[in-house]
């Protein structure tokens, strides 16, 4: 009986410690989302998909803030809390870095009455030599502080499906991009994403 309950007190201890580590927040900085943003993004869009339906060669610049202030604009209609079972989305948010794209999903899945709060972070690199069609593969995925093995990714990914279906919902337009890149602003000297009128994208851009 011993060591019945010791194994018993071992797998518990383990399970408290792993949903702890997968609820942990990453703290992301959302940069204070505001209409202001939201409306820059809106205007910005607008001149993007006018450009490229009269053929004008040229490129839009989006902030962080004004991405994150789009999104939560568009989907303040969504509850952020649930009693009802399964998978729930409660915010999205989006980081650039240098050279990529990192999507945070905030959610909560609820199983025999208990609800699990975390958030997974997707890393996606963008690719697109010359001409060809831009792709943006997944390079890193965690859950909270836990990393998730790649052999993982497909599954855990088909999981979160009904999560991200929202967030593409808000981003069809997103077919109508040509190229697409990450880099820093010139004169603030923080990651922007770069939604370019044609393609290649031009040498020195990609400097």
């Amino acid at each position: 009986m011993f060591i019945v309950g010791l194994l018993f007190l071992v797998v518990f201890v383990a399970a408290l410690v792993g949903a702890y580590m997968i609820s942990r927040d990453p703290g992301f900085a959302f940069e204070h989302p505001n209409k202001f943003e939201t409306d820059q993004f809106v205007t910005k869009l607008g001149k993007y998909e006018a450009a490229v339906s009269n053929h004008h060669g040229g490129f839009v610049r989006f902030s962080q803030a004004e991405i994150n202030s789009y999104i939560q604009q568009s989907m303040t209609n969504r509850p952020t809390d649930t009693n009802a079972a399964g998978l729930h989305l409660r915010r999205v948010g989006i980081g650039l870095g240098n050279t990529n794209v990192m999507v945070y999903t905030w959610a909560q899945y609820k199983a025999l009455g208990l609800p699990l709060k975390f958030c997974a972070q997707r890393g996606f690199r963008i690719e697109q030599n010359g001409t060809n069609e831009w792709h943006m593969p997944l390079e890193s995925f965690k859950v909270g502080e836990v990393e998730v093995p790649k052999r993982f990714w497909d599954s855990a990914s088909a999981f979160l499906q009904p999560l991200d279906e929202p967030l593409l919902e808000q981003f069809a337009w997103r077919t109508n991009i040509q190229a697409i890149l990450v880099r820093k602003n010139e004169i603030s000297d923080r990651p922007e994403l770069r939604l370019y009128t044609y393609k290649p994208i031009p040498a020195e851009d990609l400097r």
